[in-house]
């Protein structure tokens, strides 16, 4: 019975090992993946079993050897031919040559793929699908609707303080007179941001 040996990843030894297993199976095995892994096993090397990887976008599906981890190298084989990646690594580079390909970006808070104008900066650009920049900021907004937003915020939040505290500096605690709520629980920074609103009230 042959005695495997699970080699910690991103070893120098392992790679050979992947190295020696892919040209094995492109030179005898037609460029089939079993026969890397047939060769492997025979040498004493473990995996977790067969695993693909793929971008429907681009109609591209690539198989390879688990080894349980995202950056190690181990044995893919794409449209008949075997070879030594990763597959994280193998998914990065389709993805950019798609994008390069096609002009577009993917958007990272959705994941979807969205082309890019010649006028606008690739992080500046909307995805249609999510709202978002493709660069995951937050929604898109006009800047007037921004600015009409943060007002109609503050002015809230001022009515709010007004209504509910009233300012007398010589007799409480931060110049703050609680009426129907409790200063004191509040932390100190919240205290600071009712004392000046109700400052600039006065």
């Amino acid at each position: 019975m042959t005695q495997t040996t699970k080699l910690p990843a991103n070893t120098t030894e392992w790679r050979q090992a992947c190295e020696r297993a892919a040209s094995f199976a492109n030179k005898h095995g037609n460029g089939r993946i079993e026969h890397a892994e047939e060769y492997l096993f025979e040498r004493g090397r473990e995996h977790f079993g067969f695993e693909s990887a793929s971008l429907l976008e681009a109609d591209r599906e690539m198989e390879y050897l688990n080894t349980g981890e995202t950056y190690c190298p181990t044995v893919c084989c794409e449209n008949g031919k075997c070879f030594v990646s990763s597959w994280g690594d193998w998914l990065e580079q389709a993805e950019q040559k798609y994008c390069l390909d096609n002009n577009v970006t993917r958007c990272v808070y959705c994941g979807e793929f969205i082309p890019l104008s010649e006028n606008i900066e690739w992080h500046d650009t909307a995805c249609k699908a999510c709202g978002h920049y493709v660069d995951g900021r937050d929604k898109k907004e006009d800047q007037d609707q921004k600015i009409e937003r943060l007002e109609h915020e503050n002015k809230h939040l001022r009515e709010f303080v007004i209504d509910r505290f009233s300012y007398d500096p010589s007799v409480t605690r931060d110049g703050c007179d609680s009426i129907g709520y409790s200063m004191l629980p509040l932390p100190k920074e919240i205290r600071l941001i009712i004392v000046d609103i109700l400052r600039q009230a006065h």
